[in-house]
C-alpha cells in the first residue's frame, strides 16, 4: 500500500489559510488543559490565588457555548465546500452559485467576472444577503471583493 505524499513545495496549488470558522481550536484546547489542571488543583499557576469549584465550573460551560458555535459555524462553511469547488473551477463568463436559501437580487454579481466590477456599494448589498461579517472601517473596496470572493470560493 502506498503512502500519501505531500505535493511538492513548488507546486502551482494556491495555498489559502483555513477559513475563520475553523481557526482558533488550538486556542480552545489549550484553555481546556489550563481548566483540567486547576480542576485537579486549584490553585492558579503563581499567583497562589484558590479558584472556587464554581469558577472553574462556569468557566468550562463558557468553553462549552464557544465550542458549540464554534462547531456550527464549522458545518454552516463545510455547507458551502460544494458550492465553492462548483465556483472554483467555472470560467469567469460562467454563472456562480449561491448558497442554499440566497436570493440573487442586483447588484450582487452573476457572473465570476462580475466579482471584479463590483462597486463598493455592491459589495456592501451583496455582503450583506451573504451575511458575511463586517470588515474593518479601512478596508478597500478590493478588501470587499476579495472577502465576497473567497466566501464563494470564486477563485
Amino acid at each position: 500500500m502506498e503512502s500519501a505524499r505531500a505535493p511538492p513545495e513548488d507546486s502551482s496549488f494556491p495555498t489559502h489559510p483555513p477559513p475563520k470558522e475553523l481557526q482558533g481550536y488550538d486556542s480552545i484546547l489549550e484553555q481546556i488543559r489550563t481548566l483540567v489542571t486547576a480542576s485537579q488543583n486549584p490553585t492558579f499557576a503563581g499567583t497562589g490565588e484558590t479558584a472556587s469549584w464554581n469558577e472553574i465550573r462556569q468557566d468550562f460551560l463558557n468553553l462549552k457555548t464557544e465550542i458549540l458555535e464554534r462547531m456550527d459555524r464549522t458545518e454552516q462553511c463545510f455547507d458551502r465546500v460544494p458550492m465553492c469547488l462548483y465556483n472554483s473551477r467555472i470560467p469567469f463568463n460562467c454563472p456562480l452559485r449561491y448558497p442554499q436559501g440566497i436570493t440573487v437580487v442586483p447588484p450582487m454579481p452573476i457572473y465570476k467576472r462580475d466579482i471584479c466590477n463590483l462597486l463598493e456599494s455592491d459589495c456592501a448589498i451583496t455582503a450583506s444577503v451573504l451575511r458575511l461579517p463586517p470588515l474593518p472601517e479601512d478596508a478597500t473596496v478590493q478588501d470587499m471583493r476579495n472577502q465576497i470572493r473567497d466566501f464563494l470560493g470564486a477563485f
